[in-house]
Formats: structure tokens, sequence, C-alpha cells
């Protein structure tokens, strides 16, 4: 078991720093005025390729909410027309994140997705990125399984050198690479995407603090095809020889849930959760193939978790201990007591953040799978974080999912909940008699609260605690100050212990 101690309240994102931009381009889809260049909001452009190709090597291109839907272009690289074609080493970022912005082509309708109206999301060149996008709805263009070859549903990038960055790519075919074909993905999520012969949710891409999730591939893995992939969740896929991956490489990551069937003209059936792949502290586990080796088939294996690893140095077959595994997504976290913790080598651990966004080795040894345990109070805040459904990255610490006024971690702290505004620690009166003064708060059980006083509320040095060790009750909570003397005026706050 680690050791741990609790997170301050502040919390600091260090990003890569981007080089300023050339110029900067405006989309906005319901500007009624644009004008090229679009370099103001006043003059944006209505489309985001208009900004593409007004747009020089270099620029950034900004995007408002919006959902964009319209127009096409083909590429360079096959015959399905994009709904965007980033053909110029740019960025192009929304101004909200991947729930205000979305980029949507157009599969057909039903179970067979291909089809010659079919229109792929986006295609990026080398050196350009996308950054906060929903790209759903995308698929490559072919009438029949015979004449289908086109790659990368949601997007095409011409190489690991094209970047996605914090998007979701959901509800996308093609022939492989349902999601995607090539590039590179640093926190994203793919879901929900198909392919025909391979990676249902990625092929032959690099992918960094990724979901990959509830993917499916007819042929060759369900989540990514020979991708490599470092602190990323690949769970729930389905693919008839890897049902999480197949070849590649998988680093520092959690694998589970994942299904290998068997088909009765295809075969298949092997690896429920890797086939063919090289692991590296990575947990494999709780994955069912049909004909063989649920959690791993062919590849090589070091300090691995998984149920039928019986060759391979530092490799575990106890169970991994996941904090939940019943529900869905379910929590794969570490218990306090699971055999991952420290089972890692350190000399593979792959950059100083797991998926959450938190330190990479806490303990003498790096923990296997995609989250490290953090010891102590963080874990469970965390926990406590799953429960309401919030995100448990590290952007979720200081975010106020309610709108009360208090950050996650002080509602964790404060005892309230987080998902409903009326549930805060706030003062509600004060009360002056001849005995002294009353103080009235809202409280809850299992928390032991403090009382301040001051008569100058503008340094807060000048509070001094006038009580503690205060058992929280349910409701309200009220103590008197008898120590008070003089006229005031008294300032009071109560905290937690």
């Amino acid at each position: 078991m680690k050791s741990g101690h609790l997170l301050p309240t502040f919390a600091l994102l260090v990003c890569l720093a981007e080089p300023a931009p050339a110029a900067t381009r405006f989309v906005d889809l319901n500007n009624s005025s644009p004008a090229s260049p679009y370099t103001n909001w006043p003059a944006a452009a209505t489309n985001i390729q208009d900004a593409i190709d007004a747009s020089s090597p270099g620029d950034l291109i900004l995007v408002t909410n919006g959902l964009y839907n319209t127009g096409s272009r083909t590429d360079t690289v096959d015959s399905t027309p994009c709904r965007v074609v980033i053909d110029k080493p740019v960025t192009v970022r929304s101004m909200n994140g991947p729930g205000a912005s979305v980029i949507e082509g157009f599969s057909q309708p039903g179970s067979f997705p291909w089809s010659l109206s079919s229109v792929r999301c986006a295609y990026l060149t080398n050196n350009a990125t996308l950054i906060g996008f929903t790209l759903t709805n995308g698929s490559v263009r072919a009438t029949t399984y015979l004449n289908l070859g086109d790659l990368g549903g949601a997007a095409y990038c011409e190489s690991t050198n094209s970047v996605l960055s914090n998007c979701v790519l959901i509800n996308c075919a093609a022939y492989a690479g349902g999601g995607a074909s090539g590039g590179t993905f640093f926190h994203c999520l793919i879901t929900n995407c198909l392919a025909h012969i391979g990676g249902g949710g990625v092929e032959s891409g690099n992918l960094d603090r990724c979901d990959v999730i509830w993917n499916t591939s007819d042929y060759y893995a369900g989540g990514l095809y020979y991708c490599q992939a470092t602190n990323c969740n690949l769970v729930y896929n389905l693919g008839l020889f890897g049902g999480g991956a197949y070849g590649g490489s998988v680093s520092q990551c959690t694998v589970s849930g994942n299904y290998a069937p068997t088909d009765p003209n295809l075969g298949g059936g092997y690896g429920g959760g890797l086939d063919n792949a090289d692991a590296k502290n990575s947990i494999i586990y709780y994955n069912v193939a049909d004909a063989g080796g649920n959690d791993t088939a062919l590849g090589t294996y070091t300090n691995c978790c998984a149920s039928d690893l019986s060759v391979g140095s530092g490799n575990i077959t106890n169970a991994p201990r996941f904090i939940d595994t019943v529900g869905f997504p379910g929590n794969f976290h570490l218990q306090t007591n699971s055999p991952c913790i420290n089972a890692g080598n350190n000399s593979f651990a792959s950059g100083p953040l797991d998926l959450d966004g938190r330190p990479r080795i806490v303990g003498p040894k790096v923990d296997m799978g995609a989250y490290e345990s953090q010891g102590g109070a963080t874990n469970a805040f965390l926990t406590w974080l799953w429960t309401y459904n919030l995100p448990t990255d590290i952007s979720s610490d200081l975010a106020d999912s309610d709108g009360d006024g208090m950050n996650n971690m002080q509602e964790w702290r404060a005892g309230t909940a987080p998902t409903n505004a009326a549930s805060v620690l706030k003062m509600l009166s004060l009360r002056r008699d001849v005995s002294g003064i009353t103080v009235g708060w809202e409280s809850v059980t299992n928390v032991t609260y403090y009382l301040q006083r001051s008569t100058n509320p503008a340094r807060p040095s000048s509070f001094s605690t006038i009580k503690s060790n205060l058992a929280g009750q349910a409701g309200i909570m009220t103590n008197k100050d008898a120590s008070v003397t003089g006229a005031g005026p008294f300032f009071y706050r109560v905290g937690v212990q």
C-alpha cells in the first residue's frame, strides 16, 4: 500500500508551450457578415473550411460553438470526401471543447454505414492539429464490402505527425480504423466506431491518455490495430482476433471487458484482451475469448497482470482488484490492496502522468495499468468523484460542477454533494443576546468543524479560532460565542478540520 497525503486546494496544470501563431482566423457558424481573411470575430467565416483555405502555415483557427455538418471536399489520399480538409500545418481549435463544437460527417443509417454518399469528418496533413471537437457520423465511401477500402471514418491522418487532442470520435465507420487512421491522439475518447478488417477504434496511430471504449471490428482488433498506446483504457471492444488490440504495443494501459468471438466463416476467438501485441506495465484482465486466450494470445508481456500469463518477466496472474467492474463503464482505479501497485518496472514507465493527469510514479515502483494509485486521501477523493459520475482526471479537482461557488475538492472536504447547488457549506444566521453571539451554518454529519472570528475580514490573518472539534450534525448547526466583548462589528467563518 502506498502512503499518500491530501492534495492542496490548488493545482498547477503544465502545458506544452505553443509558438505564437503567424495569424489567427475565426469561425462562427452564425455570423451574418463573413469576410475573408476572417481575422476577427465580426468577419468570422461561417464554416471551418473557408478559414483553413484563407490561412497560412502556422496559423491558429478558432472555432466557436456549433454543429458543422455542411460542405465537403475530397482530400488527396482516396475517394471519400471530408467535411473538413486540413491540408496545411495549422491548428484548428474549438473555443469551448468537444461538448460545444461538433464536426459531423455522413453515415448511411442502419447496419451498413457505407454508401456512395458517405462523408468522413476530417483529413489532417502532416503537422496539422485539431483540438477540442466531437467528430461523429463519419464514414468512408463504398457500395459493398467488396469495394470497401478507405480508412479512417472520423479522421484520416497523413502520419503520426498529425495530432488530435481533447477530441471525441463517436459513431464512425471505415474499412480499417473505424474511428481514425494514423495520427497521434492525446486525451481523446474513441467510442462506438466500426471497422471491417481491423481497428474498430484506431489503426496505425499513437495514443496517450485516451479511452478506447465499445468499438467493433469484423475481423482484427476491436479497439486498436497496430497502434502504440500509453496510459490508455481499452475496454468493452470486440474483434475476432484481439478484442482490445491486435499488434502494436501497449504500455501502462488497462485492457478489460473486451471480447473475441468466433465466427463460423472467419474463425477467430483468440486474445479477448490482446493478440500479437507487445505489452508492458499493463493490466489485461476480465476479457473473454471463445477459442483461446481470454486475456492474451500471441505477443510478449513484461510486468503485466493477466489471468493466463505463464511466462514473461515480472508478470502476475492475481486479480487486479479494480474499484468496480460491475457498473458500466466501471472504475478501473486500483483498490489499496491491489497486487498491481508497485508491481511495474520503472524503466518502462511512460511519461510523468497517468490517465488522470496525476503523478505516474508515487511509490518505489510504478503501478501496472492506466491509473497510478495516489495513496490515502487522494484515492478516497477519486472514488468520491466516481460515485457522483464526475471525471476523475485532475481537471475535475477545481471545477465547480454544480455552480454553488465551491469546487469539487472543497465539496469533498465539506461532505456536501458536488451535483446539488443546494448542498453547500454556508453561514445561515447570526444572533446576539446578553450571553454572546450564536452562529448558525449548514452542516452535515461525519464532518468536524471549527469556528473563527475577526473584526477585520479584509485581513484573513486576523481571523482567530474560537471553537474547534465541533462534530457535525444533519441540517442547521449552531454554536454560541460567549467570549465576545465590545460592540463589534464581528465577522465569523466556519471551516472543516
